[in-house]
């Protein structure tokens, strides 16, 4: 039990499973569905779904594999029954791409961001995501992009994003 020091309230933790895909698999970022009860990990070239409505078991119950897409994925976030994940451009200074799907994975569709989209997230009402292009340069700086903010329009739903929903912002 861990007691706050400003209000005496108590936090009640109970350590139930840990969970581990692989030897070689990485968990950069995660975001829990509390619809869905699944996990969304972000591990190099795909999403990974972990089934948590037993989360004294947890099992994978499917990936979603960007590497048709681009070089890796950076970033997911999941909201209404979408999935966001935020991929870089196989070549990281070009613009990168946001692949929607389903919460099973299916039915990808994808978006054209700025330079090397490193996080993303849904705004609180679920309409739309705000992505956070890095523009990271090259090993020799010869190309530099600017870093930007994407914001993408989701109300149409899955079936109805596209480019033209995609609005970048600059620093200019």
């Amino acid at each position: 039990n861990v007691v706050s020091q400003t209000n005496d309230a108590v936090l009640d933790i109970n350590y139930l499973n840990s969970f581990t895909v692989d030897a070689d698999g990485t968990a950069e970022i995660s975001k829990f569905d509390p619809v869905s009860q699944q996990l969304y990990v972000v591990n190099d070239t795909q999403v990974e779904i972990i089934d948590l409505s037993d989360p004294v078991t947890p099992s994978i119950v499917g990936s979603i594999d960007v590497s048709t897409f681009g070089d890796g994925a950076q970033s997911v976030d999941v909201s209404n029954g979408l999935v966001a994940i935020a991929v870089s451009a196989d070549v990281t200074t070009d613009n990168g791409f946001v692949i929607f799907t389903d919460v099973n994975g299916n039915n990808p569709i994808q978006v054209q961001v700025g330079a090397l989209p490193d996080m993303l997230t849904f705004t609180p009402d679920g309409t739309k995501v705000i992505v956070a292009n890095e523009g990271e340069p090259s090993s020799d700086y010869t190309i530099d992009p600017e870093g930007s903010v994407s914001v993408i329009d989701v109300t149409g739903g899955l079936a109805g994003i596209d480019n033209t929903d995609v609005t970048n912002i600059d620093f200019n």
